[in-house]
């Protein structure tokens, strides 16, 4: 039998022998080593393709600290361990690097390393890869020119705010994208930065149209696309998970730290953006209440759903129309005629769903049972017309019950 012969191809740069190694037990080294390749995680990658020459290029990454990067990869079947990053095509990638001038320790290692994936994932391989190896470099780069530094920059705060947004907006969810740019720089010093104020006006115009995008989104999840009433449930969860998330953002330190910094130039951009949380925060009262109403008609519907016959759905319904009576009663949200409506169709919409799975046609045009298929379709009949009288009954004792009060 023909098999395919693994080879290690090892990529070391020439000038190691000029830097002072860092000095490390046999044991220390060994076990740092086996970090990394519990942290590796490629497709494929098996226990057997780690090689004592593997093993090398991972301590040469801790013996020198000047190599700042790790990569791991496949060329083909062959493994390939390089202190660069690699020039093979591959399908996904391991990186690993260190902050400059970091000596790695056993005690502290899983604090102090970066690391990361490159996959088929486009979006999110390259903002991880940019965000965690890239942009730390940039930010400390002090060389540039003042206005090639600001083109930079600028450049790369869009970029990744829309990769960002691009990425995650996948997932349904909305991340900002947080620069880290100022975190370190004092407010008085930030404020006379005309070109970093510049760079984050255009990060805090971006937050806000997201934002607003973002709620308008949720906002398609219209009633008149939920299934049954425990899809409406679950949008509303949906929606106030999202709009937390959000409230989560706007108060991260970084976050406040710009605002705060664009507050002290009095930039109208920051003004827009923090006049959206007295939105989100009515959004998020909306969808709190409402989850905590529908809540109380998951069981029953989730219990109505696993009926088969559709003679057995009538005598389970009555206490569901009671608990939406409740609910347009009692909840600040679903107190109009439209949204009360809404769960009524839902309901109708799963006991005809029901009704349908119930039917099988094949008694009637392949087995030929015709009296058999007269009872199938008369049980579904008799199932939609009490399902109507039950409605009349619980809508009639509301009109009593809201006349009295």
């Amino acid at each position: 039998m023909y098999t395919t012969q693994k080879t290690v191809r090892i990529i070391i740069p020439d000038d190691e022998e000029k830097e002072k190694q860092v000095e490390y037990s046999p044991e220390e080294i060994d076990k740092l080593v086996s970090f990394i390749m519990k942290m590796t995680t490629l497709y494929d990658l098996r226990d057997d393709d780690w090689t004592e020459a593997n093993k090398e290029v991972i301590k040469n990454f801790f013996y020198y600290v000047s190599n700042m990067t790790l990569t791991v990869c496949f060329d083909e079947h062959n493994l390939l361990c390089s202190l660069n990053y690699p020039e093979c095509i591959f399908d996904d990638l391991m990186f690993f690097y260190r902050d400059p001038g970091e000596i790695f320790q056993v005690d502290t290692f899983h604090d102090k390393i970066h690391f990361g994936t490159v996959d088929y994932k486009v979006e999110g391989s390259i903002l991880r890869h940019i965000e965690l190896f890239y942009l730390p470099i940039f930010l400390k780069q002090e060389s540039w020119p003042d206005t090639i530094r600001t083109d930079i920059f600028s450049k790369m705060h869009t970029y990744l705010a829309r990769l960002t947004d691009q990425h995650y907006r996948m997932y349904g969810l909305c991340i900002l994208y947080i620069p880290t740019e100022a975190d370190d720089i004092d407010i008085d010093v930030g404020s006379r930065d005309k070109e970093l104020i510049k760079r984050l006006d255009s990060v805090v115009v971006y937050w806000t149209r997201q934002i607003r995008l973002s709620l308008q989104d949720l906002e398609q999840g219209s009633t008149n696309e939920m299934i049954c009433p425990v899809e409406e449930y679950e949008f509303w969860k949906y929606r106030y998970e999202n709009l937390s998330l959000i409230v989560f953002q706007t108060n991260l330190p970084s976050l406040k730290k710009i605002c705060f910094l664009l507050n002290a130039v009095q930039s109208s951009y920051v003004k827009q953006f923090t006049s959206l949380s007295e939105e989100i925060d009515a959004n998020l009262a909306e969808a709190k209440s409402n989850i905590e109403y529908l809540q109380i008609i998951v069981r029953p519907c989730e219990d109505l759903r696993l009926l088969k016959d559709p003679s057995d759905i009538p005598n389970k319904l009555e206490p569901i129309l009671h608990t939406f009576r409740f609910i347009w009663i009692n909840s600040e949200y679903y107190n109009t005629r439209e949204k009360v409506s809404g769960l009524f169709w839902m309901l109708s919409n799963q006991i005809i769903q029901q009704c349908i799975d119930f039917i099988d046609f094949s008694i009637v045009f392949k087995e030929k049972k015709i009296r058999s298929g007269i009872k199938m379709f008369e049980k579904c009949i008799d199932c939609c017309m009490r399902y109507i009288k039950t409605y009349v009954k619980v809508i009639q004792l509301l009109y009593k019950a809201l006349a009295t009060v």
